[in-house]
């Protein structure tokens, strides 16, 4: 999954030099728990009975590209 997330910078600036300021490019990789219109969720790592963990969910707005890896 790739996906834009907010970036900040902190202290004091030029204006201008804060209007420069992009969101960040993300990219994540896991297995895939959920895709629908809200949101993606993956998680890390999956365990033999099925257990996961390292589980992020990703507004589905925010997501610029998305690929299976393998199914």
């Amino acid at each position: 999954v790739e996906w834009a997330d907010a970036a900040g910078r902190g202290g004091w600036d030029d204006i201008n030099n804060y209007r420069l300021n992009e969101p960040a490019v993300c990219r994540s990789a896991g297995y895939l728990l959920e895709k629908n219109k809200k949101h993606i969720i993956i998680a890390t790592s999956q365990s033999a009975d099925d257990d996961v963990n390292g589980c992020i969910t990703i507004p589905a707005p925010w997501v610029t590209r998305f690929s299976v890896l393998r199914k």
